[in-house]
């Protein structure tokens, strides 16, 4: 018989992350965690052994995301760029355009237009040809 437990942690987890949801970044009321908390805390639920087979790239861009609300803009870039790269090597279109969107965004509010410019032009003109 197969032990579910797991698979079922995950897929809650993976369902915090599925596109179309959105994680609340409010700060915690008492002992209550803060939306960043449980972030990573829906995260974690994730077993190593699933984390680059069920939506990976997201499991990149999302703490990639919370980091950056949190100013750690160094590592929240690595995540973003992390999840770029996992999801053009999969071919997962969608994720790759969300975490690139966030990363130009990012960007933008660093004085980074240009940047910003050519990665997202980049990845329309990569769409435009298929």
């Amino acid at each position: 018989m197969r032990d579910t437990t797991a698979s079922a942690s995950h897929i809650r987890a993976a369902r915090a992350l599925t596109p179309g949801t959105r994680l609340v970044y409010a700060p915690g009321q008492g002992d209550q965690p803060s939306g960043f908390d449980r972030g990573f805390t829906a995260l974690d639920a994730i077993p190593p052994e699933h984390r680059d087979t069920i939506l990976a790239p997201e499991i990149r861009r999302v703490p990639g995301d919370l980091l950056l609300c949190r100013n750690d803009r160094d590592e929240g870039e690595r995540q973003l760029r992390e999840a770029i790269d996992m999801a053009r090597g999969r071919s997962e279109r969608i994720l790759e355009f969300r975490a690139t969107t966030r990363l130009a965004r990012l960007w933008r509010q660093q004085g980074r237009r240009e940047e910003a410019r050519r990665v997202l032009l980049e990845i329309w003109r990569e769409e435009e040809r298929r």
